[in-house]
């Protein structure tokens, strides 16, 4: 339970930095403190480390929740793995990782040292990964990680242009 919820605590990490900084650029927040990282993002001097730093973090999350899912398939063997919540939970969070890359970056790698692919193309990949999670969750009993990977497949229909896939999907979140 360790791993599943320090791969779900990367995304919400990297999540948060993106939010801090999107928020002090557009004004919603204003810097008052010392840092002068912060200081430059609210007026307007942006560095190239802050897109590449976050755009690294939504890779990394997508990463380890590859790799944890290898991990779980390698411990508990596939079909016990395939109907744990821990699978449901770092299932979801690949793909509301490569939801939000595709989301906020024009282009991203699929795949780790891969090609770039455009943002629709990651989205796609979003839609299907946020699919296969929703099966392994209801598949285990993982509510939560299936209502989360519905309202991020709800996400990926919008932006791809499947409005009444979005519409249902939408409906369907509680």
């Amino acid at each position: 339970q360790a791993v599943a919820d320090g791969v779900e605590g990367d995304l919400y990490s990297s999540h948060d930095g993106i939010v801090t900084y999107a928020s002090l650029a557009s004004d919603e927040f204003q810097h008052t403190g010392t840092w002068a990282g912060w200081d430059d993002i609210d007026h307007g001097r942006w560095e190239y480390d802050f897109t590449d730093a976050s755009n690294t973090g939504y890779l990394r999350a997508r990463w380890f929740a590859r790799d944890t899912q290898e991990r779980l398939r390698t411990v508990m063997g596939d079909s016990e793995a395939m109907t744990s919540p821990l699978m449901a939970q770092v299932m979801t969070v690949e793909g509301w990782s490569d939801l939000l890359n595709a989301e906020i970056f024009c282009e991203s790698p699929a795949v780790a040292s891969g090609p770039v692919v455009s943002d629709d193309q990651l989205m796609a990949i979003a839609l299907s990964e946020l699919t296969s999670a929703m099966s392994v969750a209801q598949a285990s009993g993982a509510t939560d990680y299936y209502n989360w990977a519905l309202a991020g497949r709800a996400r990926a229909n919008l932006w791809l242009g499947n409005y009444s896939a979005a519409l249902a999907d939408a409906q369907a979140v509680p």
